[in-house]
This record gives C-alpha cells, structure tokens and sequence, in this order.
C-alpha cells in the first residue's frame, strides 16, 4: 500500500506536466517571418496567385491552425539543439527533429482532404473556390515552418563550422 502512496505524487505531476504540454501554444512570425513568406509561392504553378487579402486569409488561418498543435514546441526543440553550443551543432540531431516534424505535416496534410481537381479545373465554382482556399491555407502553414526553421538556424549559426555530433 506505501508503494501505491509514493506513486500517487509521481502520476499527480505528470498528469499535470502533460496537460500543461497540450496547451495551444502559437507560431510566432514577426515582420521579418512575414517578410519571407511573402516571398514564398504559395501555391503550385497551377494556381493564381493570391490577392493581398487572400494571402492575408492563408495567414490567419495558418497560425491559428498551427496554434492548435505541437508546432511551436518542436520548432523550439530545434532552435534548442541548434542554439545550444554553436559552433558544435549535431546536424544530423537537428535533421531528425526536422524530418519528424515535416513528416507529421505531411500526415496532418494528407488527413484534410483537399478536391484538387476542382480547384485546377473550376476554381469560380464554390467548391473549386473553397479548395483553393484550403490549399493556399495548407501551403501557408508548411511556409511558416519553413521560415521558422531558417530563421532558427541563422540565428545561431558560427559561420566556419563542420557538422559535428553533440556530446
């Protein structure tokens, strides 16, 4: 019976840690990240591109929709392993982080259906309107984790470094 006593603090913090760590935390993107987007195609070659508010739109909804994830924790965990000894970056850590993350936007990505077809072949119809729209949203929030990511690495990059494993 004692052990259960002391187990019941342990499981009492990590319930508490976890629901902290599940809290919506948001993509930050100041006037140099929305700069570089700006500079991002939004879409294919396939599409027109967007109006000012249009783009404005794709903003919007991308940062609420990263808000809603993990997004702003694993870009902090790369920033993390790339900032913490410059100069000694593990690249091939940083490449992992980066890969998971991009493979988790590609599963959230492949999740939402998007009626492509519609979009290329009738974008005045309603549904062709929609689905352009909900894949200027999709290419704006893989922009902004792009962007995010570079800016992390220029931020702490010692130019004349090798790729070298952290000890």
């Amino acid at each position: 019976m004692s052990n259960l006593r002391s187990l019941w603090p342990i499981a009492l913090c990590g319930a508490l840690l976890s629901s902290a760590c599940t809290e919506d935390h948001p993509v930050e993107c100041n006037a140099a990240c929305v700069a570089a987007l700006k500079r991002e195609p939004l879409t294919g070659k396939s599409f027109p591109d967007p109006t000012e508010e249009q783009w404005q739109a794709a903003f919007d909804t991308a940062t609420s929709e990263l808000a809603k994830g993990d997004w702003a924790t694993r870009l902090s965990a790369i920033q993390q392993e790339f900032c913490r000894t410059p100069g000694k970056v593990d690249y091939a850590k940083v490449r992992s982080l980066e890969d998971d993350m991009n493979k988790k936007r590609a599963l959230e990505t492949m999740n939402r259906r998007i009626d492509i077809t519609a979009a290329m072949t009738h974008p005045e119809s309603a549904a062709g309107a929609k689905a352009l729209t909900k894949i200027r949203d999709e290419s704006m929030e893989t922009s902004i984790l792009k962007v995010k990511v570079q800016e992390i690495m220029q931020s702490c990059y010692v130019p004349g470094t090798v790729n070298t494993p952290a000890n």
